[in-house]
């Protein structure tokens, strides 16, 4: 079932001063994982979807590895922005979760590539896998994000909190029944910078045995020439709000995991 997204981007101090500041990443939190520059002809940031490509084992210092390697179609004038993944494994079978976003290319409906266009990833597993003991989930993306004049690079979130979650239609003690079923997740994710903005946005829900919800999520933070000039009275934080079909009653019935770009 697709998860719809919103989100708004709410900065946790209306009063910003305009300041020269070299430390603000610092202060703010610094970049995780690799960072992504952007180019003026990149128009948006479009989350996409990997494909299996191959599954090798092999020796190394007498351990048994895997070689999983993802493709990413894309135009030739497209590139890869981010990617995250973490992998579940249960009896000898590899869950794989990915989340991918790519820049799209201000010519990449116009240029014609001479064969299929693919970036690869590769992840190295513990032990002995087939090709058919891995499966790919990708997450569910939101829209796309349009790049602007300014925008510098991307890089992701390592962190988020879950702020509040409530079911659309919650139980009535005087026992009318409601025809929807889901809930809604808030989130209150931090920035790397006064003005930064946040990037594409992925989930996906998963049941526990315990009766839980787990809520994975990819967060990814556009760095903007304005957050390098810019000093905030408060660390900036944008608001998401998640839709999901499964009945989620409070925060406390969810498990939320953060994938690392």
């Amino acid at each position: 079932m697709k998860h719809l997204v919103s989100l708004a981007l709410v900065l946790a101090s209306a009063a910003c001063g305009v300041e020269p500041s070299t430390s603000n990443l610092q202060e703010q939190g610094a970049p995780q994982g690799a960072v992504a520059p952007i180019s003026a002809e990149f128009i948006r940031l479009e989350g996409v979807e990997g494909v299996l490509e191959s599954v090798r084992t092999r020796r190394e210092r007498g351990a048994t590895m895997t070689d999983v390697t993802i493709g990413f179609p894309m135009s030739c004038v497209d590139r890869l922005a981010a990617f995250a993944q973490t992998t579940t494994i249960k009896r000898n079978k590899a869950e794989i979760l990915v989340s991918a976003t790519k820049q799209v290319h201000q010519m990449s409906d116009r240029v014609r590539c001479m064969r299929a266009n693919y970036e690869k990833k590769t992840i190295t597993l513990k032990g002995s896998f087939r090709a058919s003991d891995v499966s790919l989930v990708a997450l569910d993306s939101q829209e796309p994000v349009a790049l602007v004049p300014g925008d510098l690079s991307v890089h992701g979130i390592s962190s988020a909190t879950v702020t509040s979650a409530a079911m659309i239609c919650p139980p009535n003690p005087n026992g009318f029944s409601c025809l929807a079923v889901g809930s809604r997740v808030e989130l209150r994710v931090p920035l790397s910078g006064c003005v930064d903005r946040l990037g594409p946005v992925a989930t996906r829900f998963a049941p526990r045995a315990d009766g839980k919800v787990d809520l994975f999520v990819s967060l990814l933070n556009v760095a903007t020439e304005g957050s390098m000039r810019t000093r905030c009275f408060a660390a900036p934080t944008a608001a998401v709000s998640v839709m999901t079909g499964y009945n989620v009653a409070s925060p406390r019935d969810l498990v939320l995991h953060v994938l690392k770009n």
